[in-house]
């Protein structure tokens, strides 16, 4: 459901800048210039996150600008003892986000526990309904091994 929101958004963001420059260029070319380069800016920094989840590696992807940059972290599976989620954010609470900005930090966290004591936190946007189906996959997975 994310995905489609933040296409919708892009699309969107692509449609007023090209107004933007089509139509209010000969009035305002400073006022375009300005905003237009925020609203790219914008499109820009929108990312994308998804995990993908093999049977020996588990891959975390962000990727932003159209999908034309990608981060990845991989982790194996033999090395994990365990995963713990935690957070709050879903559809619900970004919503609530846009009307009360400082009510939430938007992200959720995944917790990766290694065999050799190690624990890491990494921030995600996932939804945490996402992150649940994940977590337990996860744990199938983790148990036969």
């Amino acid at each position: 459901m994310r995905e489609v929101i933040l296409w919708l958004l892009r699309i969107s963001l692509l449609i007023f800048i090209t107004f933007l420059i089509h139509k209010i260029y000969k009035i305002n070319p400073f006022f375009v210039q300005v905003f237009g380069g925020f609203l790219f800016f914008v499109l820009c920094i929108i990312q994308e996150e998804k995990v993908i989840i093999n049977t020996d590696v588990i891959e975390h992807q962000r990727r932003f600008l159209f999908n034309l940059i990608k981060i990845r972290k991989q982790f194996k599976v033999k090395e994990l003892k365990d995963i713990i989620i935690a957070g709050n954010t879903n559809l619900t609470s970004d919503l609530w986000g846009l009307v009360f900005p400082y009510s939430q930090n938007g992200y959720n966290e995944i917790r990766v526990i290694y065999k050799n004591g190690d624990v890491k936190n990494y921030r995600t946007a996932i939804y945490l309904d996402d992150l649940q189906q994940l977590e337990v996959e996860l744990g199938k997975l983790l148990n036969k091994k």
